[in-house]
């Protein structure tokens, strides 16, 4: 037992433990996202930066106070954004970079001088308590680890599929905002696609919106049929959207629909759990080093105050994207994008020896803007423009182009059907980038057009949210007596 104590009193295990301890962090509040193949060449990055800094300090000096300062260092570098975070709550004034690096390097500064005159006493205790108190957070999160990967009991369904049983396709347009919006902000008529609706026997709530004005927390709440219970505050982060889309993947309506006897075909954006891999992605969760870095005070610096300073080029494709990057990540996009377009024609005419589930998500009209209202691919260097007028006059005709693809997609489903088909043609929200000052609630005007095989549509109506999209068809086709909920709006700033 003594042998135990001093090694835990006289080795910093917890300089060792601290990296692990960040990643293994992240790996509990993002999993399934962020998996364990992410660790290793983390990590050691992290341990041979560290090693080097604590030999060199070391050499002439006092060993352990070194590794007590080490360690100071190592905590305020991974966990500068909770911090900042944190002293923003209580000041915003406090929290200013301006404030706060300089008070850092100070206290930093000064713990390195104190730690090198300490006594030995005090260095044992204060090694003895970091460690014990680390490999207790350790310890915790690696049974939520394990908890994490319990199998999680499906929803049960009363409904079994049988040879009658709906097809559903539940095709999202991402940010396509409602016909009102267009004809008071664009002064654009869009009723070539209502009337397409109304010709086709499609219920259009003209006065639908979005719950929320955040992609994944949206798709979450559609999909768990409940508003989104994990919200901190008012703002859309990195943290945020990776956690809805964790929640995605394990949602009700996906499990709900395998266990009736469905055949669930993610075209999406995000992972599904018993279903394909995605074939689609957005630049949130392709970006891995945001994935890994978005909390540390190195990708804070750069990506925050950056543009101040002539920062090398390594330094910022350490952290962040290059231009590089980002327009081959866009390329990506587009090409997924236009796959997607096939599959679903592919799949509408396919055969199936049980009823199939389609999700299909297209990041139309959303940025970035590549096509014209024909269709004409654009210049790359005018995908992304900087402009709110130049962002509006390319959205609205990409918009027009999406209707296109709306409009075939829609036809050719309704004609290849060998058994009845539910068509959800939503967007997940509203336009975003409208000029600061206005109403904020126009961001959740939304495309929302249903289509019922029996074409009866009175459970639906002309102000239906998102969240209670399949509280409805659950209701009338599959026998599940589920009321709907509050028609509201969480408005998050971004």
């Amino acid at each position: 037992m003594n042998r135990v104590k001093n090694a835990v009193s006289t080795v910093p295990f917890f300089l060792l433990i601290v990296p692990l301890y960040y990643l293994l962090h992240l790996l509990v509040e993002f999993y399934p996202l962020f998996t364990i193949s992410y660790l290793f060449s983390t990590v050691s990055l992290f341990y041979i930066l560290s090693g080097l800094i604590f030999f060199m300090l070391s050499v002439k000096g006092n060993f352990k106070g070194t590794a007590i300062w080490l360690f100071l260092v190592q905590f305020f570098y991974f966990y500068f954004g909770p911090i900042k975070s944190f002293i923003a709550f209580f000041s915003a004034s406090l929290a200013r970079y301006t404030f706060i690096i300089p008070v850092i390097i100070l206290g930093v500064l000064f713990a390195f001088y104190w730690l090198k005159k300490a006594k030995e006493t005090l260095t044992e205790s204060i090694y003895l308590y970091l460690n014990i108190l680390i490999t207790a957070f350790m310890i915790l999160d690696l049974f939520g680890i394990l908890a994490n990967r319990l199998v999680s009991t499906p929803p049960k369904a009363k409904y079994i599929a049988d040879s009658q049983a709906p097809d559903i396709f539940f095709l999202i347009f991402d940010g396509y905002t409602g016909s009102e919006t267009l004809k008071s902000h664009w002064n654009f008529d869009n009723s070539v696609i209502d009337s397409f609706f109304t010709k086709n026997a499609f219920y259009v709530a003209r006065h639908s919106k979005s719950n929320y004005n955040s992609t994944p927390i949206s798709i979450s709440s559609i999909f768990n049929m409940g508003y989104y219970q994990k919200l901190g505050g008012n703002r859309l982060d990195y943290q945020l959207f990776c956690q809805a889309a964790a929640e995605i993947q394990h949602s009700y309506v996906p499990a709900y629909f395998q266990h009736a006897g469905y055949r669930f075909l993610n075209q999406s954006i995000f992972k599904i759990d018993g279903t394909n891999q995605p074939p689609g992605s957005t630049a949130y969760l392709d970006d891995n080093k945001k994935f890994i870095q978005f909390q540390t005070l190195g990708y804070r610096l750069v990506k925050d105050i950056g543009y101040h300073f002539k920062i090398p080029g390594w330094l910022f494709n350490f952290y962040l994207e290059s231009n590089g990057d980002k327009l081959a990540r866009m390329k990506k996009y587009l090409a997924q994008t236009r796959q997607l377009y096939n599959e679903v024609k592919n799949v509408a005419s396919g055969r199936y020896n049980k009823p199939i589930f389609v999700y299909t998500h297209f990041l139309l009209p959303h940025d970035p803007y590549y096509f014209d209202s024909t269709g004409m691919l654009q210049p790359a260097s005018e995908w992304m423009p900087d402009k709110a007028d130049e962002q509006a006059a390319k959205y609205l005709s990409q918009l027009k182009y999406t209707n296109k693809w709306i409009m075939d997609l829609a036809s050719h489903i309704l004609k290849t059907s060998s058994r009845p088909r539910i068509i959800i043609i939503q967007s997940d929200h509203g336009y975003r980038a409208y000029q600061e000052g206005s109403d904020p609630m126009l961001e959740f005007k939304n495309l929302n057009a249903i289509y019922f095989p029996d074409k009866d549509y009175q459970q639906l109506y002309d102000s239906i949210s998102s969240v209670n999209t399949f509280r409805v068809i659950l209701k009338k086709y599959f026998n599940e007596n589920l009321p709907l909920l509050n028609d509201s709006t969480v408005y998050l700033r971004h």
